[in-house]
């Protein structure tokens, strides 16, 4: 079978990962898999740009300031003409927003070529925005928006106008819909996607002969952090995110006791200023910004519990990653993330924003071995029956010969 997937770039960013990790489990299932990108390594065999639109630059003046973002890619329209479009039996589309894909054009794809579409967010059925946080006017039309200036930005409220196009295109697409989490696929389902699409519920695989446990004191020493001392991680592509929830993390944090504070290290992984936890009396080692998949496994490693204060999430995979390392982790139970933290299974989960919950669920986990040890075999367990990347690969590949069984009946 050959897929052809669909994603804003082929690294940076949750979907991109997720994107990846499914064309190298559907390779390793012996099937051609290759990508149509906006932006990024288009030079590589397996990977192509949406074609371009240079020639309507007025375009990209005007319509922006309309309030309905993407309708000036127009070279999303000429995708049907290329190579890796035609030699493509079906479609597999990651995120379709961030300045490359105008979405009007996936009624003449998809009638071309049935597509799977899998959501890493909810723009596909609001008005504009990734996440809606405690807005619900996505379920009626959007409109008088809330949050027109959280991602991705609008410059004025389109929204009603915008929900509305898109329903107009889903009611000419030929599209299944995907999602990780059991969170998504309820949301999706309350949507006006449930109109038009099938829903499906695939998690995210990782490659858990990677991503696994080793040796603590080995890890630490490549990274130079003592070995007497509790590690906790803190890992996101942007730390500084308001709904990665780095602000909330640092009122945790601080009112940990002194005691146990002296006995702490933050390590930081990813981009951002670590400067905003310089107050909390705990020593800080910053890694940066990794994309190395070595280099993170030996990170999770170091680490005694992974934290994630996230806002707003439809999965982790940098949960994920932990988890499949063998560390819990302490998190906040909003969307999708109870899929991976089942409490008191593979970490402990608390109310969303109770950072006096968030701080005890910490140290409960530091202190009590035996719960610590129970979590910690969970999280292995529960990657290796349910998260391998084979698993995803397989699950993928029985629903497109679905979509093709039923694409070649009709």
């Amino acid at each position: 079978m050959n897929i052809l997937h669909v994603n804003t770039r082929i690294s940076g960013g949750g979907a991109a990962v997720a994107a990846v990790r499914l064309h190298q489990g559907l390779k390793l299932a012996g099937h051609t898999s290759r990508f149509m990108v906006g932006t990024g390594s288009a030079s590589l065999p397996e990977i192509s740009s949406v074609p371009d639109d240079w020639r309507t630059p007025w375009l990209h003046r005007i319509i922006p300031f309309s309030g309905l973002n993407y309708l000036e890619y127009l070279g999303s329209y000429k995708i049907a003409q290329t190579d890796f479009f035609k030699q493509a039996d079906i479609l597999n589309l990651h995120n379709l927003h961030r300045d490359y894909f105008s979405y009007p054009a996936l009624a003449g794809l998809t009638k071309i070529t049935p597509a799977v579409w899998t959501l890493h967010d909810m723009w596909a059925f609001t008005g504009h925005c990734a996440y809606s946080f405690d807005c619900q006017r996505w379920v009626t039309g959007c409109g008088r928006c809330p949050h027109l200036t959280g991602y991705p930005e609008a410059r004025r409220d389109a929204t009603k106008w915008e929900w509305r196009l898109k329903k107009s295109v889903y009611a000419r697409s030929d599209i299944t819909i995907v999602t990780a989490s059991r969170w998504l696929e309820e949301m999706a389902g309350r949507s006006m996607l449930a109109a038009y699409f099938p829903i499906k519920r695939i998690p995210h695989g990782i490659n858990t002969t990677v991503y696994r446990a080793m040796d603590k004191t080995l890890c630490r020493t490549v990274l130079g952090l003592p070995k007497n001392k509790k590690v906790l991680m803190f890992a996101a592509v942007d730390t500084e995110e308001f709904r990665k929830g780095g602000d909330l993390l640092l009122s945790a944090l601080k009112t940990l006791p002194d005691s146990l504070k002296a006995d702490l290290i933050l390590l930081i992984m990813g981009a951002g200023q670590e400067a905003r936890f310089k107050d909390i009396d705990m020593k800080i080692v910053s890694l940066g910004y990794v994309d190395n998949d070595v280099f993170k496994v030996i990170g999770y490693n170091a680490a005694d519990v992974f934290l994630f204060p996230s806002r707003a999430d439809i999965w982790s995979l940098v949960v994920q990653e932990a988890m499949s390392c063998g560390i819990p982790s302490v998190a906040f139970d909003v969307g999708g993330v109870p899929d991976l933290v089942r409490h008191r299974t593979t970490g402990l989960l608390v109310p969303p924003e109770d950072t006096a919950s968030f701080k005890d669920a910490i140290v409960e986990l530091l202190e009590d071995r035996r719960l610590y040890q129970t979590v910690s075999s969970g999280c292995e367990k529960t990657a290796a029956d349910e998260y391998t990347i084979e698993l995803q690969a397989s699950r993928y590949l029985s629903l497109y010969q679905e979509i093709l069984m039923g694409a070649s009946a009709g």
